[in-house]
């Protein structure tokens, strides 16, 4: 409130001045609105890029991995001395940092997991790793479902789910277009991993051009997978220009480029180690912006992507044959389209709001006043 002082925050990411996920940058903008909020990362960035051959160059060093640690462990604790709150990304180092910042400031702390440190680490480890944390914030019920099933006790737990609309203001949401008036423009967005499986649809996108002349597909993001999709492209739809790598685009011009396509398209799948996407935050703004959604139950989207009423949600693993010929129906289904469009639109720009996002934080938070 006006005249008080804020409530100091420690929020402990892998990356500092700002993490390196999207999400989490959005997450704290949000919260620097009513919170004195400082970032602590692991790692920093060279503060010029001429210097990074130099820093990989360098021999590893341990010890000086671990002053850097032992160093950020005191300077959150000293953030938070004279009162507030330290909070972790992940379950991971970031939450033994927090844990000894903790014991060493005697201010609690909280726990925010997402998706692979709740899929993929033991239920031992993720159980020691978040042991002294005041709660632990998931958010999608599925990463929620994960700690419960590790042993962690229900109570502590919390879904708040991350903050998505008002980074939309400038993008009103899409009509949704008979794509007979244009070729079918299809999006898919987030990081060449093999858990986003774009190789699924890049596998079915020649069934997809040959029933849609014209149609196009742009996928927007980077990763180590960039190289074997290229050639896959190459090999699925030859030179007729009909795929597009956009690449890693900055946020304003992604959100463009979903908002002007027809339908974004996300086939994720469910790695062997238990890897897969919590709710991805490109299926949301999708949502958000009217453009119609097709993805899998192989993560956490069916927590938003309802079959049929809120978007199209296709058992994983999902094969080519069965994602081309979903395109295909959809894009010829325009009163289907408007449905998704619209109802998709409704609920995220109502459920992920950056007020329901500070009332939940605040509400948390009480809880360590």
């Amino acid at each position: 409130m006006r005249g008080e002082a804020r409530m100091k925050l420690a929020v402990i990411c892998s990356q500092t001045p700002e993490p390196r996920e999207t999400f989490l940058r959005r997450d704290i903008a949000v919260l620097r609105a009513c919170f004195d909020v400082r970032v602590f990362g692991l790692r920093r960035r060279a503060p010029d890029p001429r210097l990074l051959p130099l820093l990989r160059s360098l021999p590893l060093r341990p010890a000086l991995s671990l002053s850097l640690r032992l160093r950020t462990v005191r300077e959150v604790a000293g953030h938070v001395a004279d009162g507030g709150a330290i909070i972790a990304h992940f379950a991971w180092t970031t939450a033994d940092i927090a844990a000894a910042a903790s014991r060493l400031s005697g201010r609690p702390w909280f726990c925010f997991v997402h998706a692979w440190d709740v899929f993929t680490q033991t239920p031992a480890e993720l159980c020691r790793r978040t042991a002294t944390a005041l709660r632990i914030v998931a958010c999608s019920r599925a990463a929620a479902d994960a700690c419960a099933a590790a042993g962690i006790p229900s109570a502590k737990t919390v879904v708040i789910h991350h903050a998505i609309p008002s980074l939309l203001n400038p993008f009103s949401p899409s009509a949704s277009r008979p794509t007979a008036m244009r070729p079918l423009a299809v999006v898919a967005v987030g990081r060449l991993v093999e858990k986003k499986g774009f190789d699924i649809l890049l596998r079915a996108w020649p069934a997809v051009r040959d029933s849609l002349p014209g149609a196009r597909l742009r996928i927007i993001g980077a990763g180590p997978c960039a190289s074997s999709l290229h050639r896959l492209a190459a090999d699925m739809a030859g030179p007729d220009g009909s795929v597009e790598f956009a690449g890693a685009l900055p946020e304003n011009e992604t959100l463009r480029d979903i908002a002007a396509s027809d339908l974004f398209v996300l086939p994720s799948r469910r790695l062997a180690n238990g890897d897969r996407d919590g709710i991805p935050n490109a299926v949301l703004e999708a949502m958000a912006l009217g453009v119609p959604v097709v993805t899998t139950n192989a993560g956490a989207a069916g927590e938003v992507v309802t079959d049929g009423a809120t978007g199209i949600l296709l058992p994983s693993p999902v094969t080519p044959e069965a994602l081309s010929a979903t395109i295909v129906r959809l894009a010829r289904n325009a009163r289907l389209r408007a449905i998704l469009s619209n109802r998709a639109a409704s609920l995220v720009r109502a459920s992920f709001s950056d007020d329901a996002y500070r009332a939940a934080i605040h509400d948390l938070l009480s809880t360590a006043t």
